[in-house]
């Protein structure tokens, strides 16, 4: 729940704060006449006024909002910058399908309507995220793609300088269009002042290197004014200062010349696709800025909380109509290592910005154009650097490549084409890859992996020497074409069914997500290949709704009728043990009881000693030879049917651990324990037979034979070995 924070109001040094505050204000008004450049280019170059009120108010709004319900005290939320710079092409998209109206308030209605849309949708998606925790989805996104619409984004900031200041488009026709008047002119001064705010900035590293910079230019600029004697006619006809007409007054007289009805929503309607860009761009930032300001932070924030925080701060934002702001945390951080510790740091710079708004608008037509052009350069450079050079110089030559095709495509076809060929990018690059990850985690036989079934010696050495008739597959990730076709090649070409060594396959889902239908019908490839060679066919923990459509597909192998898919592969690896035991000409299920000691034992004195010492009991289908928790009333060996050892959970549920096969011992582990009681429930799943070495005989072994007890230990010791040997081989299997 969002709610006024009362931590963080008291500041190491109040003087500090405020301080850094007021430069922080002074610089981030500063910004807004530069945003609001961008956005009102050409003809809407008239509403400059309304467009940096809306981006000064949006940006106090969301400020004093976060700052006032965020758990860090030292927050700093800002406006979007990619965002306003896509904005700048929706200008030029409303410029020309508008053309003169543009200039008229029913255009100035339209761009701000599909402003405060996406704001709107901005808000939306961060309570969403919020909401669901979606923020891992916005991730997606390969890097390569990522670096290749940021500097796009810094193409068309690029482009936006040559716009505010020499009032040209990069274009076919740029050479030509510079060559009239002082274009040329202006736009040098106008990048080199931008390379000189880039060097002050970057080389100070201080943040008041960027408002003092920018006062020490207009100075210049007007001593310059001063010297020659320009008056402001010659310096508004020379295109030195922003033509605000008289007839338009202020922000606010603008503003009330507008009204719902005067937008023009079939213009709204086509500029969509860049406000869904803006949408995307912006949450994928938000995203890494709100992760990044929770590691670095001491307050315990919680990401869903900081989501529906910046969703309620831009609903402000879309009510002034400004575009989508979110967490800064570049600032945050440079503010925090320059002394900042209190929530006044944002509060005292919101004041300067308000103040701004309220009666910074006369400043509007003696701002100097170049001013305005070095900044935009100062963040173009910025941009492309860090998106074509800073953080891609780890890339190979593919991801380069990714990052130059979107770059090229935004410069000579569009930036809506560019943002396309990302996506089909995104596309083509994970499929690629993902392809490239084996769809077989691991290959193993009956040799190597086993059910929990306890068997005897005798049938754990069948096992070992028929197991490589039977191959388990583990499976994993989503399966499509690319995947499951590569499980279709490993099978033809590598398991030679059609030499005889294989007779069963089972396909262990357990790590599968899902699958499509191309997956599906590969699968029934591989069972029209099994079928051909004599070869069953099972499948194992398939995802819900996955084995019905396996078996609709004719995927499944059957044997006596029943298909063989099982919900646990325990069950399926059993299925085949069973399976090639039966058809061992030494089936130890036909082993007497001192056939099975023997084997265990191999001695037959030994074992003539524990027969003297057993009882047997038989347990009818179902019954339990003993409950969990019941007092230890000594062990068990089977002699044939079998037993399945069920623990019973918290919830009540009787969960199976271990299935008891004859020569298998059964209840040893109680005797050994302090308070000697049941640690399960053994239930006959068939009539069974089972020899009892009762615990009173066994506590008599301490007086009585030593011979005796010597071969109960014996017998106890080879079974917790080959026991902790079954759970290391398990262990190695599943981290495999």
């Amino acid at each position: 729940m969002i709610r006024l924070q009362r931590n963080g109001w008291r500041s190491r040094n109040l003087a500090t704060d405020i301080g850094l505050g007021l430069v922080s204000g002074v610089s981030m008004s500063l910004w807004s006449y530069v945003y609001a450049a961008i956005v009102f280019v050409g003809v809407l170059s008239v509403y400059l006024p309304v467009g940096i009120l809306a981006m000064l108010l949006g940006w106090v709004l969301v400020s004093v909002w976060v700052v006032l319900t965020s758990r860090e005290p030292v927050h700093i939320a800002n406006t979007d910058d990619q965002a306003v710079v896509i904005f700048g092409s929706v200008s030029a998209l409303l410029v020309a399908a508008m053309g003169d109206q543009a200039a008229t308030p029913r255009g100035l209605a339209t761009l701000l309507a599909i402003i405060a849309l996406t704001s709107l949708a901005f808000s939306a998606g961060c309570f969403a995220v919020g909401r669901y925790r979606l923020s891992r989805i916005l991730e997606l996104l390969p890097f390569p793609v990522v670096c290749g619409f940021m500097a796009s984004v810094g193409w068309l900031l690029l482009d936006a300088g040559f716009e505010v200041t020499a009032d040209v488009y990069i274009t076919g026709s740029l050479a030509a269009d510079l060559g009239e008047g002082n274009r040329l002119f202006r736009l040098c001064v106008s990048a080199g002042l931008g390379v000189l705010l880039l060097w002050a900035t970057s080389r100070l590293g201080k943040s008041w290197a960027l408002p003092v910079a920018s006062l020490a230019i207009v100075a210049v600029y007007y001593l310059v004014v001063w010297l020659t004697g320009t008056s402001h006619a010659e310096q508004l006809a020379d295109g030195w200062l922003f033509q605000i007409p008289e007839s338009k007054g202020g922000a606010w007289d603008m503003l009330a010349t507008l009204s719902p009805g005067a937008v023009d929503w079939p213009v709204v309607a086509g500029a969509v696709p860049l406000m869904l860009t803006i949408l995307l761009l912006s949450m994928l930032y938000s995203s890494m800025t709100v992760t990044a300001l929770k590691a670095e932070s001491k307050a315990g924030l919680n990401i869903g909380e900081e989501f529906r925080i910046l969703g309620t701060g831009n609903l402000f934002c879309a009510a002034v109509c400004c575009p989508p702001g979110y967490t800064d945390v570049v600032s945050t951080s440079m503010y925090r290592k320059f002394g900042a510790s209190s929530r006044w740091l944002v509060l005292s710079s919101s004041a300067v910005g308000l103040a701004v708004a309220l009666f910074g608008g006369a400043l509007i037509g003696y701002l100097p154009k170049p001013l305005m052009g070095a900044n935009i350069f100062l963040f173009a450079f910025a941009m492309l650097y860090d998106w074509l050079y800073r953080n891609v110089r780890s890339f190979g030559r593919l991801d380069y490549l990714i990052v130059l095709i979107i770059l090229a495509n935004t410069m000579f076809v569009g930036f809506l084409q560019g943002v396309g060929v990302g996506i089909l990018l995104t596309v083509l690059l994970f499929v690629g890859r993902y392809s490239r990850i084996s769809a077989i985690q691991s290959r193993h036989t009956l040799r190597d992996q086993r059910s929990s079934v306890e068997r005897s010696t005798s049938a754990k050495a069948i096992l070992r020497r028929d197991g490589e008739s039977a191959v388990i597959f583990r499976l994993r990730g989503f399966l499509f074409f690319g995947t499951a076709n590569s499980i279709l090649d490993t099978i033809a070409d590598h398991e030679n069914l059609g030499e005889g060594r294989r007779d069963a396959i089972l396909m262990d889902m357990k790590r599968v997500t899902g699958m499509d239908i191309s997956a599906l019908n590969t699968f029934a490839q591989i069972k029209a290949l099994c079928d051909t060679d004599g070869v069953l066919l099972l499948f194992s923990a398939a995802p819900p709704g996955v084995g019905e459509q396996l078996l609709e597909v004719g995927a499944v192998g059957k044997a006596d009728g029943r298909p063989l898919i099982f919900g646990e592969t325990d069950f399926a690896v059993e299925f085949l043990e069973n399976r090639l035991l039966a058809r061992s000409r030494e089936d130890p299920d036909q082993f007497r009881i001192r056939d099975h000691l023997n084997a265990a034992i191999q001695d037959e004195d030994k074992v003539g000693l524990l027969l003297r010492a057993m009882v047997p009991v038989r347990c009818g289908a179902g019954e339990a030879l003993f409950s969990q928790g019941d007092p230890d009333n000594g062990l068990y060996v089977v002699e044939s049917g079998s037993l399945s050892a069920l623990i019973t959970t918290a919830a009540g549920e009787q969960v199976r651990v271990k299935k008891f096969s004859p020569g298998s011992l059964v209840g040893e582990l109680s005797s050994y324990l302090r308070d000697r009681h049941r640690t399960a429930s053994v239930v006959a799943d068939e009539d069974s037979v089972v020899y009892h070495l009762d615990r009173n005989e066994l506590e008599s072994l301490d007086t009585g034979s030593h011979e005796l007890r010597a071969c109960v230990h014996e017998l106890v010791a080879t079974t917790l070995a080959e026991r902790v040997s079954f759970m290391n081989r398990r262990l190695l299997l599943e981290e495999g």
